[in-house]
Parts: C-alpha cells; structure tokens; sequence
C-alpha cells in the first residue's frame, strides 16, 4: 500500500514536470528572434510616410535588441555578433549622412546598408539555428 502511495506520488509529479520538458528555448534563441523582428520592422520603414528618424528610431530598437541577444549568445555567437554590429554601424552612418544630405547616393547607401544588415541576420540566424 506505502508503495502504491508513493508511486503514485511520483508520478503525478512526473505528470505535472513532463510539459515543461523540451518546451523552453535557450534565451539566446528568445532574443534572436526579438533581433529578427526589429530588422524587419527597420527593413519595412516607409521613408516617404515616416521621414529618416523613423530609420534612427529603427536602428536604435534594433541596437538594444542586439545588445540583449550578446549579453544571452555570452561568447558562443560573439563573430557573427560582431559582423551584424559592423553592418548597423555602417547603416547608422549611412543614415546619419541622408539625414545631413538626402540625395541619390546618400540614399542608395542606406538601402546597400541595410541589405548588408538583412544578410548579415540571415548568416547569424544560420549559425544559431543549431541551438534554437
């Protein structure tokens, strides 16, 4: 009887412990996908709806993303980290020039920009698949 007792115990608590195996994803994997979103939203900016400081705006919610998904990658994804903050540091200059001087080529600079964004992503998303 102490055993039927106690087996039963176990396993309503192994019953209630079992959905949450395998459910929950690293943070990283969590924080990429807040990265993923923020360069989409940065990606689908109407220019002549929202001016250039919605671009600013972009590139800073797509920074602090960034900044969460290093601080949870720790070192693991630090390169790629690392090549996708190059890419928005060329697109924040590339921007900073359009809003002094829109014209042709500041402009052309910032769509080359953030098409180096948009594949720099995709490599980073890649190479993390494999944890996510």
């Amino acid at each position: 009887m102490r055993c039927a007792r106690a087996l039963a115990a176990v396993s309503a608590v192994l019953v209630l412990a079992l959905p949450g195996c395998g459910s929950s994803k690293p943070a990283v994997c969590n924080s990429l996908d807040e990265l993923k979103h923020s360069i989409n939203e940065l990606a689908n900016v109407n220019l002549s709806e929202n001016g250039m400081s919605a671009l600013t705006d972009g590139i800073s919610a797509v920074k602090a993303d960034l900044t969460q998904f290093v601080t949870d990658a720790k070192a693991q994804f630090q390169p790629q980290a690392d090549e996708l903050k190059a890419a928005m540091d060329k697109l924040s200059a590339s921007v900073a020039a359009a809003k002094v001087d829109p014209n042709a080529s500041t402009l052309g600079a910032v769509g080359t920009d953030l098409g180096s964004v948009k594949t720099t992503l995709q490599s980073l998303d890649g190479t993390v698949s494999n944890t996510c």
